[in-house]
């Protein structure tokens, strides 16, 4: 059976690239823009290179200041935070994370080096979130995951407290404490 939602989708995906090539054909550079940055909103990094290709590289950084200062809210999912980690701009990258712990997964790796303490503090945070939630063995691994990729960017020593810190606060779950145990050192 076809998935209607799907097919929806790649209809709207095909009428918006021929209206875009429509305006490309006719020399409506203005319409293209326009519709080129409802595009990168909507659907993400695919449409980033048609945008930046209408634009020359003394206007684009307003192009992305005006993206990041009046459209943000238009983006949907991680396609902002896709945007500002292609554009580099890592102190709004940073302030997404904080808004949305749960993406630190994805980019830590780009803040790591200019926001070390952010980063550890952000870990934290998602984890402890995660084992107040945890109420079961595939929880309890989904934590030690999460340490576990904190390790990898912050180091053994920055998560070791925290790691104690569980045992401490939750050493009347003995899964927990199991899983804890396994943690790769």
């Amino acid at each position: 059976m076809i998935d209607l939602v799907e097919t929806a989708q790649v209809v709207k995906d095909d009428w918006y690239d021929i209206l875009y090539r429509h305006y490309e054909k006719l020399g409506y550079t203005e319409q293209q823009r326009h519709l080129a940055k409802n595009l990168l909103c909507e659907f993400g990094m695919t449409y980033y290179d048609y945008l930046r290709k209408l634009y020359p590289n003394d206007e684009w950084t307003l192009v992305v200041k005006s993206l990041i200062d009046d459209e943000a809210h238009r983006f949907r999912g991680e396609h902002y935070a896709q945007f500002l980690l292609k554009e580099q701009q890592y102190d709004y990258l940073l302030a997404y994370c904080q808004d949305y712990p749960n993406s630190i997964r994805n980019f830590a790796p780009y803040l790591k080096d200019a926001y070390p303490k952010e980063v550890r503090t952000l870990f934290e945070t998602l984890i402890n979130q995660e084992a107040d939630k945890a109420s079961d063995r595939k929880a309890y691994r989904r934590v030690c995951k999460t340490i576990n990729d904190m390790q990898k960017i912050c180091g053994y020593n920055e998560t070791l407290p925290i790691i104690e810190k569980l045992e401490r606060e939750y050493y009347r779950r003995p899964a927990f404490l199991d899983e804890l145990s396994r943690v790769k050192i």
